[in-house]
């Protein structure tokens, strides 16, 4: 199901706390995009593991080759 709410500074903190530690996220945050709330992380590219579809109640987007553009 699409997150409608936007993220709280609990969402924020569990997000840091997740992605942080990882040497292989070159960056992360939450986007508004097609009226959903979703978490966008920016992977090394040669990262090619295994990852979560979910952070929380948000649905994770995965980019390989540079950030995702939020709008």
């Amino acid at each position: 199901m699409a997150q409608q709410r936007s993220p709280t500074d609990e969402d924020r903190a569990q997000l840091a706390r997740e992605l942080r530690p990882d040497p292989t996220v070159h960056g992360f945050g939450f986007a508004h995009r097609d009226g959903e709330w979703i978490v966008w992380v920016a992977l090394a590219p040669e990262d090619r593991s295994e990852r979560p579809a979910t952070i929380g109640d948000y649905r994770v987007v995965y980019e390989h080759s540079g950030p995702f553009h939020a709008e």
